[in-house]
């Protein structure tokens, strides 16, 4: 075979065009996100995937990190990051979408939330559903899958008891956890909205009937403020798991992940219902999302690891590795993966507890967008405020103010 010799002018074409194509793709896609559930996701693609190589670098508040970091990542995964202000710093994801990520997989009201102008800037990832669990066995009939506020006030007549002018069993107080009073005051109304100019809206008459709710709570069935402080001061020192396994008190809240991220022991003996009105279940805010920074220096790096972890047979295989390797991780990502599909279908082969208690679509209620610093906000601000108001504690500001005055803070 005769040997072809190139001029040197084309062999250093060639080679300085060989060297520009590797240089134009990154070997790596350097991923921020403050979900420490991502970690064995990675750890999934990297040992199936020679290139790229993902990087996982654990940032928190993402949003703020976008806009003030002076190099930018190739994904981002977190929380309350489906803000209009966050959307401005991710790139759409038009072609990714063309090239196979089926939208139609997904549950649609969280893809329409990481939508803006109609374009998709991010996709959803998993979320989670307030969980109330008991003691007891599962009736061989079955059971409702959702428990009211209503159904838990009602268990209190049977259930509370008094000694000696004391409460000695409580079913469940709103004092207890001001994350079910948020979820109950969810529950009545109280669901955020996103103005134009990125700012929360919450409306008047949703809080007013929040706190009226855990108000009347307190003072019908926990035998008022004082009783049920002194009952929780006496009490609660234990965890709520505990307590509900010694009859103390009848209920406790959680929500999917911190359930299911029990081990299989301390989960022995209990039962669970979805927290919900009668024919609805709030999802979680703090729905995981993913998007593409707009600067990200490898895109098609970061949209190939994408089309590998939206795919069924990947997120299966993810959910069931976590369990197999008994990780205290939940699901996807620490939650209900957002296609619906593998919620429905493999999470209950997964996690047999959940077989025939996968609430359909029909019955959940996803959130809106989340404005810009809810996560911050529900967590200093709104939670706190609810549990203040509910003791009758004295404020400086209604909750709208108390918002305000905060967003103001952070500008400073």
């Amino acid at each position: 075979m005769p040997i072809v010799r190139l001029p040197h002018a084309l062999l250093l074409s060639i080679t300085i065009g060989l060297f520009l194509v590797g240089c134009a793709q990154p070997a790596s896609v350097v991923l921020w996100t403050d979900i420490a559930e991502m970690a064995p996701i990675v750890e999934r693609f990297n040992a199936t995937h020679d290139r790229p190589v993902i990087e996982l670098v654990y940032r928190t508040d993402i949003g703020r990190q976008l806009r003030l970091a002076p190099s930018q990542p190739d994904l981002v995964v977190s929380t309350y990051i489906e803000d209009r202000h966050t959307a401005e710093l991710l790139r759409p994801l038009d072609r990714l979408i063309r090239s196979g990520i089926d939208l139609t997989a997904f549950y649609a009201p969280l893809v329409a939330a990481g939508s803006r102008d109609g374009r998709q800037y991010l996709l959803p990832v998993s979320f989670n559903l307030p969980l109330i669990y008991f003691a007891g066995r599962i009736p061989p009939y079955g059971e409702p899958i959702i428990i009211t506020p209503d159904e838990m006030q009602a268990r209190s007549e049977g259930f509370n008891q008094i000694a000696a002018g004391r409460l000695t069993r409580v079913s469940y107080s709103p004092l207890w956890n001001d994350r079910f009073l948020y979820e109950l005051a969810r529950i009545h109304g109280m669901r955020v909205r996103e103005n134009d100019d990125g700012t929360p809206r919450l409306p008047f008459a949703g809080v007013v009937a929040g706190v009226t709710a855990a108000q009347r709570w307190i003072d019908t069935w926990n035998g008022g403020l004082g009783a049920a402080t002194s009952f929780a001061d006496r009490y609660l020192y234990e965890p709520s798991v505990e307590l509900v396994r010694q009859g103390r008190i009848a209920y406790g809240y959680t929500d999917s992940a911190g359930f299911f991220g029990l081990s299989d022991a301390r989960r022995a003996g209990l039962r669970f219902r979805w927290l919900g009105s009668e024919h609805a279940i709030n999802v979680l805010e703090d729905v995981v999302y993913v998007g593409i920074p707009r600067h990200a220096p490898n895109p098609r790096g970061a949209e190939g690891f994408l089309t590998w972890l939206f795919t069924a047979d990947t997120q299966s295989a993810i959910i069931a590795g976590s369990h197999r390797d008994r990780s205290d991780s939940f699901g996807l990502a620490g939650g209900f993966p957002a296609l619906w599909r593998v919620t429905e279908r493999f999470m209950p082969t997964a996690y047999p507890e959940l077989a025939g208690r996968i609430p359909s679509a029909g019955l959940l209620r996803f959130p809106e967008p989340s404005p810009r610093h809810w996560g911050e906000l529900t967590e200093q601000v709104v939670r706190p405020w609810l549990a203040r108001e509910i003791r009758g504690t004295p404020q400086a500001r209604d909750m709208d103010g108390s918002i305000r005055a905060w967003l103001l803070q952070q500008e400073q």
